[in-house]
């Protein structure tokens, strides 16, 4: 019985091990959100150096985040911004996170624009890192809707 127990505890782990994301195979959005905006703080610090191996972290908790739809279904309008500031931070800029964003975004709002998804991205990007570089806080909801309302209008 032990070795049978054993071989399928192998199995197992050479089965998650394929996945490429089994250190990440527990995250909660919040634990996911708080790793990837804690990896944009290091490196927003002005002396810090692009780092290979921050940005392959960060990679890697996103893909997680897109293969995981219990993760995807919690995740908030904040959740998204403070991550593509984080993503800019670790120069991660032609990530598809942009599209997905923009894409729950429009949904959310239940907007129709004829504005690229990418562009609108950028946008959010530039106005989330204005904002931390002010005070290194979080982007409170309302103040990101405000921004974007802005935005429309002038269109």
């Amino acid at each position: 019985n032990n070795n049978n127990n054993n071989n399928n505890n192998n199995n197992n782990n050479e089965k998650k091990k394929k996945k490429g994301i089994a250190v990440y195979n527990r995250f909660t959005i919040r634990q996911l959100h708080n790793a990837i905006w804690s990896l944009g703080v290091f490196s927003s610090h002005p002396e810090a150096l692009p780092n290979s191996d921050w940005m392959v972290c960060a990679t890697q908790l996103l893909q997680y985040f897109f293969i995981t739809p219990g993760v995807r279904r919690g995740a908030n309008l904040q959740h998204l911004i403070d991550i593509l500031w984080s993503l800019d931070n670790l120069q991660l800029h032609c990530h598809r996170f942009y599209s997905y964003f923009v894409d729950v975004y429009l949904q959310m709002n239940d907007i129709d624009i004829n504005i690229t998804s990418e562009s609108l991205g950028q946008m959010a990007v530039i106005f989330a890192r204005q904002i931390c570089d002010k005070r290194l806080q979080r982007l409170k909801f309302w103040c990101f809707c405000f921004i974007f309302d802005v935005l429309m209008k002038k269109k």
